[in-house]
């Protein structure tokens, strides 16, 4: 994959600033293969699918038809145009029969399989499997985790207020939680613990994972990726693991089942994030005066 620098106007300068039209090739600052960087013997697979594979890995594990997403990532300097350009495979999805509006999704299972930028060799950082447990089959969340938890092993810990199931892993294994947070105090980036029988909290340290990853339980997502100058990548041993929403009720709504690798994602948000800072410094040329 190849990064440009494209000729961009200044929209109300009286003489617009042209940045350089040159390319450089991206080189990865990632390209471990999959699962490198989880504890050995983990078990992370969505539907066979790995964290880490390509996306010709995937067309080739997955028995099924997919559809591709291609990204570009855009990001201009509105003081001088100088602008950062990259485009690559971002999801390939299961590809689903045409259907009338308004009608439901049949497939049982839909997946979503999201990759990184070229700066981690555009490889699987998350993948996402919705299943419809069949019309004539509900399925009870109990039951579902059931499942999940054969498959998976024991849970890190539930988010109570939305059913969450996590899965998270350190790099010396699987992390568990002694108690999950009901309440953020966002000021001072404390998580909170309801105090039973008195309506109140007790506060501490967020727990591992949770702040600014995928698995985050009161910050936004780091995916997908938005330019941030000042990002901070949070050093609290995350690696990545399985978030899974199992429902609330015995019946045949969608459960949502989601492996990150929150590494990988961060290594390639950082990189990201450099290189537009590189390319929005870039030496200038080609000044041209816009017909006004």
């Amino acid at each position: 994959m190849r990064s440009f620098r494209r000729l961009a106007l200044c929209g109300f300068s009286l003489l617009a600033i042209v940045a350089s039209a040159s390319a450089g090739t991206i080189v990865p600052v990632n390209d471990d293969p999959p699962m490198a960087g989880f504890p050995e013997g983990a078990v992370l697979d969505v539907l066979g699918i790995k964290l880490g594979m390509t996306p010709d890995d995937v067309r080739a594990a997955y028995d099924g038809e997919l559809s591709e997403e291609k990204r570009t990532i855009r990001e201009v300097n509105p003081d001088t145009g100088a602008s950062f350009d990259v485009q690559y495979v971002y999801q390939l999805t299961t590809k689903l029969p045409p259907r009338s509006y308004g009608a439901p999704i049949k497939a049982e299972n839909v997946l979503e399989v999201t990759f990184g930028s070229p700066f981690v060799a555009n490889r699987a950082v998350r993948i996402s499997n919705t299943y419809r447990p069949p019309s004539d089959t509900p399925i009870s969340p109990q039951g579902f985790m059931t499942l999940l938890e054969k498959k998976y092993g024991a849970t890190s810990g539930v988010y109570k207020r939305d059913n969450r199931s996590l899965w998270v892993f350190g790099p010396d294994g699987r992390v568990v939680f002694d108690r999950m947070p009901e309440a953020y105090d966002r000021t001072n980036d404390r998580a909170g613990y309801e105090i039973p029988n008195r309506h109140n909290y007790t506060f501490g340290p967020m727990p591992m994972c949770l702040r600014a990853s995928e698995f985050e339980v009161f910050k936004k997502s780091s995916l997908p990726y938005a330019f941030d100058a000042a990002r901070k990548i949070e050093t609290d041993g995350c690696v990545g693991g399985i978030v899974a929403y199992p429902g609330d009720r015995a019946d045949t709504s969608p459960r949502v089942v989601i492996a990150v690798d929150q590494r990988r994602v961060d290594l390639d948000n950082a990189a990201l994030d450099a290189a537009v800072k590189t390319a929005h410094t870039a030496p200038l040329s080609n000044i041209m005066e816009p017909k006004l």
